[in-house]
C-alpha cells in the first residue's frame, strides 16, 4: 500500500504545486492528484505530453479532480497502484470538503509556509479548523507538519525551524529554498532533473542542482514521517 501525501495551504503562492512536482519526480512510482481548479499540474502534464517528454516516464502520471469530487475509494485504489500519491490541494476559495477528503486519508500532510509571522498567523487562522478536524478524523493516524518554503539559500535551517516553535505542529527539518530556477524549470513540461541536463546556462544548472539537493532532503523527511504511526 502506497503512502498518500497531501500538500495544503489555502494561500496562493506557497509553492505547493512546484513542491508536489519535485517530490513526485524523486520517488520511483508516484502519482500526482491535481485537486486545484487552477489545474497547474494538469496543464504541465498536458504540455509534457505535447512535447513528447512522457516517452520514458517511469513514474509520472497526473489525474485532475479540480471540478469534481475525489472519493476515498479512488484514493485507496491509487495508493494500491503507486508507492506515493501526492495531492496538490486547492486554495482557500475551493477548500473545505475537498481538502478534508485528502486530509482524512493522508499518511502525511505537508503545509508549505513562509517563515514570516504574518504568513504563519494567517495560515493558522484560516487552516486551524480543517487541521483540527483532520487530526480527529484521519483514518491512518497521519502526521501534520510545517515545511518552511522560499527560505533564503544562505539561511541556517535550525534558525528557520525555531520560528515555528510553540505552534503545536511539528516542523520538517529541511526547507524549500528560494531558487529562481524553480519558476522556470517546468516550462514545456520539464522536470527539475531534465532542466539540469538541458539548461543552457551553467549558473542555471548549478542552481537547479542546489534545488534538487533541497528536494532530496525534503524527500528523506517524507520517507521518515509518512511511516505508519
Amino acid at each position: 500500500m502506497g503512502k498518500v501525501i497531501s500538500l495544503v495551504n489555502p494561500k496562493g503562492g506557497s509553492g505547493k504545486s512546484t513542491l508536489t512536482l519535485c517530490l513526485a519526480e524523486v520517488f520511483e512510482k508516484s502519482m500526482i492528484v491535481d485537486f486545484d481548479p487552477q489545474a497547474c499540474l494538469w496543464s504541465w502534464y498536458q504540455e509534457r505530453t505535447l512535447n513528447n517528454r512522457d516517452q520514458d516516464d517511469h513514474f509520472m502520471e497526473v489525474e485532475f479532480y479540480g471540478l469534481e469530487e475525489l472519493s476515498i475509494e479512488r484514493l485507496d485504489a491509487l495508493s494500491q497502484l503507486n508507492d506515493f500519491v501526492f495531492i496538490d490541494c486547492p486554495g482557500e476559495s475551493e477548500a473545505g470538503e475537498k481538502t478534508r477528503t485528502a486530509l482524512v486519508y493522508s499518511d502525511l500532510v505537508i503545509i508549505p509556509v513562509h517563515g514570516s509571522d504574518f504568513d504563519i498567523t494567517s495560515l493558522l487562522n484560516h487552516l486551524a479548523p480543517l487541521l483540527e478536524d483532520a487530526a480527529a478524523s484521519n483514518i491512518k493516524g497521519g502526521k501534520i507538519m510545517f515545511l518552511p518554503v522560499f527560505v533564503n539559500p544562505l539561511a541556517r535551517i535550525d534558525r528557520v525551524v525555531s520560528r515555528f516553535e510553540g505552534l503545536g505542529i511539528e516542523v520538517m527539518q529541511g526547507a524549500f529554498k528560494t531558487r529562481q530556477v524553480l519558476k522556470v524549470f517546468p516550462e514545456q513540461g520539464r522536470t527539475l532533473s531534465e532542466f539540469i541536463e538541458s539548461g543552457k546556462l551553467a549558473r542555471d544548472r548549478i542552481q537547479a542542482r542546489e534545488a534538487m539537493s533541497n528536494v532530496l532532503q525534503i524527500a528523506q523527511q517524507v520517507m521518515i514521517h509518512s511511516r505508519r504511526q
